[in-house]
């Protein structure tokens, strides 16, 4: 990597990727993928010359971070280094030729308030005399057709239903145009029995309906050669009809890359043979051609074809004369390519074998030596592998160096027996150990492998002085905020088992809290087994700092344990490695939170009893503060609320009472402007069922208990990205389709809240129809006020229970986000139901005399004078 100015920017140049000796396959995949896309958009846009191929074999090419994006470029105290396997996919250079695909235009009809003109059909021309066409019709136009052609055009049938007219050429027994007109005054056109396609010119400027005018001038055009038929492909006339194929042949369907022959017989007189012209044709070709000052007499589908087959025969040619690879399979040769080039280089390397190896021969007789018969035995035994057997070191050494031979470079593993003796002979001297490993003669691990194996430490349980020493050793490069660093502890579960240890004659796999003494007072049994592994990691907040600096071995470890090891690391860190601990992050469990309680007489605690802070025992005037790290939360959240809580029944609830707490003191002091709910207790779950309907929407419903069934809320959140008006409209016939289905399973207080990115201070389609939807629903958008800039409406709040809205607004947060944040206080008690009352008939106190007296007195005699039912029963009450 090297930096380079750039009108006072400094740009960083990152050298083109290429594989490592040391490097792990899935390593070296990435690097030769990257390296083949970097080399295509090198050579896109340069021409590859000898300079240019000299520099790629020495992989001095070099590309800014300009070409990257962001998220590939990770930056260090003092230089930048790029992502493996990062290609560069932005500001690349184009080609002049290259163009960006154009926008298409929307079409406008504009309709004029004119009367359409009835003669708009050219006068026709008959016996000299100009008559004016004025709709004209098939009757109309036979006669005048009749009367306008002239020889050499020939009409042969003309009826009711068509009208036919042929051009012949004398040196063919086709007709050369033939013009067919049928009684809807479509007309179609066949050159030598090849129809004209539907998309020519000739079509298109009559729009498939011809007059009698049309007739004339067409006609006149082809006998004056207005149009030439197209030459067709005629390169590689014996390829092409190999791959030709029969236009009647309805077996096989016909691609538009298809090659096709186009027969047009002679004509046949008695003293000469029969015989026709052949011509090959594209399947879309147009026939006929304009008339051109210069050039080739052929149509565009039919030129594309032949550069294409052209491309095709050349890069053939190329193949046949290259001569086969070493492993390709003779049978799928071709007789030409072994005869002509695989059997020629073959020779031709036979014959600089054969001289090598005369000119070895004659330097074996030159440089040789005598040796005597025993030596020459010895030489042989040991060259034929004989006594290997008797000496197993070297015949499992021999081994190894055999199969190293054959495994790829990049991909090498070494027996640490091999290791081993690689450290011997660099420890003697590490200038024959080189001299040794680059002759060839035997394959061994790289230098820098072997400085790692002389780094090794034996590890133990606690805080080793090796390891220490080895972290100082980092940390002596550090200086100002380098040095601030955060203590990461966390424990893994391990097997519980025992294993010995034939060094140190050490039973390992007890509970091992690095001191004895603090072992046995913080275990009750006598031999405990450990089950996991307690780990504190150093990571630099402004490095890229990661160690390991002291593990033991645990069981269920408890605050009181956590304590004093917490402490000795923090020492550690302080007094020796010269680091600055200002954070301790965990993973939230019940031991490492009463860890953080029992600070509570030293450090910062919120009102609802948090402690996150202590001061650092090592330096009072520095303050220690305690995270729970995010991807535990987030896993906590999910469990406890929305998949796995309570066995998947969902029961578990969250007391929005210490929100309000932590809220309220961060609101205080100024740090968080926010709002928060006045429930003591709130259960709520995720609506699965409406979520999934759209799930690739961004959106999420969650259903909010009250005190009772009227007062739940389903509250649902949307953001929707696109500016796209076209986007837009997708988008919202999605959200109809949710708010449908929401509509049919809820019938309580619903919410929606969210960014859609719809301007409602502005009029516009998307906009009216945004709100349509939401009238359809009987949902209300509550803010007024813009809450973007200061010019937008685009976060919008909306319920279904206007008249219990008592207030909303628009709190500017500059300091936060580009966005103000809408507010809508919504009174969520529904007002109760009004007294109602209910009437029943009963025949407790029922008087047969009285009901008979009551009957007697009814106006049957004025029910049968009305035909309504409705007004007979009104009459009798």
């Amino acid at each position: 990597m090297a930096v380079e100015q750039v009108e006072g920017v400094s740009l960083s140049l990152f050298k083109i990727p290429f594989p490592a000796r040391d490097d792990g396959d899935e390593t070296v995949k990435l690097k030769s993928d990257a390296r083949k896309e970097w080399l295509r958009v090198i050579l896109r846009t340069r021409e590859n010359t000898p300079e240019l191929k000299k520099r790629i074999n020495e992989n001095n090419i070099f590309l800014c971070e300009l070409h990257f994006k962001p998220e590939l470029i990770y930056q260090h105290a003092k230089r930048k280094t790029l992502e493996t396997g990062a290609v560069p996919t932005q500001n690349l250079p184009s080609k002049s030729h290259d163009s960006k695909p154009s926008s298409r235009r929307s079409l406008v009809r504009e309709i004029s308030g004119e009367t359409p003109s009835t003669s708009a059909l050219p006068p026709v021309d008959i016996e000299g005399k100009s008559v004016n066409v004025v709709n004209e019709s098939f009757e109309e136009l036979v006669p005048r057709v009749k009367e306008s052609i002239a020889l050499p055009w020939v009409m042969k049938k003309c009826n009711d239903l068509e009208i036919r007219t042929e051009l012949w050429d004398n040196n063919y027994s086709l007709p050369k145009f033939v013009l067919h007109v049928d009684k809807c005054l479509q007309f179609s056109l066949h050159i030598f029995n090849w129809l004209l396609p539907d998309e020519h010119s000739i079509y298109t400027a009559h729009r498939r309906r011809i007059t009698s005018a049309g007739v004339v001038e067409l006609l006149q055009s082809l006998q004056d050669d207005d149009f030439l038929i197209c030459e067709g492909l005629h390169q590689h006339a014996e390829y092409l009809t190999t791959i030709a194929k029969d236009p009647d042949d309805q077996s096989h369907p016909l691609h538009p890359s298809d090659v096709v022959r186009h027969s047009i017989p002679k004509s046949v007189e008695m003293d000469t043979n029969f015989g026709g012209l052949a011509v090959f044709r594209c399947v879309t070709c147009q026939v006929l051609v304009r008339r051109q000052d210069q050039g080739d007499v052929i149509c565009e589908p039919c030129k594309q074809l032949q550069r294409k087959i052209v491309a095709q025969q050349n890069r053939s040619t190329r193949q046949s004369s290259a001569p086969a690879k070493d492993k390709a399979p003779l049978t799928r040769c071709s007789a030409d390519k072994l005869r002509g080039s695989t059997v020629v280089e073959s020779r031709v390397k036979c014959s600089l074998l054969e001289a090598k190896v005369k000119s070895l021969q004659v330097q074996i007789k030159k440089d040789s030596i005598t040796v005597s018969e025993t030596l020459e035995k010895d030489v042989l035994t040991i060259m034929g592998g004989h006594n290997l057997e008797s000496t197993p070191h070297m015949k499992f050494f021999w081994e190894q160096q055999v199969r190293l031979r054959q495994a790829n470079k990049f991909g090498r593993r070494f027996h640490p027996q091999v290791i081993r003796f690689a450290l011997s002979i660099h420890c003697k001297s590490a200038s024959a150990y080189r001299e040794l490993r680059d002759s060839g003669a035997l394959i061994l691990p790289s230098e820098r492998v072997l400085r790692d194996y002389r780094n090794y430490f034996k590890p133990g349980a606690g805080i080793t002085k090796e390891n220490v020493e080895e972290l100082k050793e980092k940390a002596s490069k550090f200086s100002g905020i380098h040095k601030y660093v955060a203590v990461i502890m966390d424990e893994m579960k391990i097997q519980e088992n025992l294993v010995f240890d034939k060094t140190s004659g050490e039973l390992i796999g007890f509970i091992d809290l690095g001191d004895p003494l603090t072992t046995f007072a913080n275990t009750d049994e006598e031999t405990p087994i450990a089950s996991h592994a307690l780990a504190f990691l150093v990571r630099g907040l402004c490095t890229n700092l990661k160690h390991v600096v002291a593990y033991y071995f645990t069981g269920n470890v408890t605050s009181f344990q956590l304590l004093p090891l917490f402490w000795k690391v923090v020492g550690v860190l302080e007094t020796t490695v010269k680091l600055w601990v200002i954070a301790a992050v965990n993973d939230g469990a019940s031991p490492n939170r009463k860890f953080f309680a029992l600070h509570a007489k030293l450090g910062g605690t919120l009102p609802c009893g948090l402690v996150y802070k202590t001061p650092n025992l090592f330096v009072l005037t520095r303050m220690i503060y305690f995270f729970a790290d995010v991807p535990h939360l987030i896993k906590i959240t999910r469990n406890n609320c929305l998949y796995n809580s309570g066995y998947g029944s969902h029961s578990r609830y969250v007391k929005f009472n210490i929100f309000e707490n932590v809220v309220h003191y961060l609101h205080e002091t100024g740090l968080l402007l926010t709002v928060y709910f006045m429930i003591e207790l709130v259960f709520f779950g995720v609506s699965q069922d409406v979520y999934y309907i759209y799930c690739i929407l961004e959106h999420i419903w969650i259903e909010i208990s009250g005190k009772n069934k009227n007062s739940n809320v389903l509250l649902g959140v949307f953001y929707q990205p696109d500016s796209d008006p076209a986007r837009k409209v997708l988008w919202l016939e999605k959200f109809e389709t949710i708010l449908a289905a929401v509509h049919s399973k809820w019938d309580g207080i619903l919410a929606i809240a969210g960014d859609m990115n719809i301007d409602l201070k502005n009029s516009s389609t998307t906009a009216d129809k945004y709100e349509a939807i939401l009238r359809s629903f009987n949902l209300n958008q509550h803010i007024k006020d813009p809450t973007c800039k200061g010019k937008w409406l685009i976060d919008h709040i909306i319920t279904n229970i206007p008249h219990n809205v008592v207030a909303t607004g628009v709190l500017p947060t500059p300091e936060v986000s580009d966005h103000d944040m809408p507010y809508v206080i919504v009174n969520a008690r529904l007002s109760r139901f009004e007294t109602r009352f209910k009437y029943i008939r009963t025949v407790k106190s029922f008087c047969s005399e009285e009901y008979l007296r009551d009957i007697s007195e009814l106006p049957f005699s004025l029910v049968y004078a009305v035909d309504d039912p409705d007004e007979k029963i009104t009459i009798l009450n």
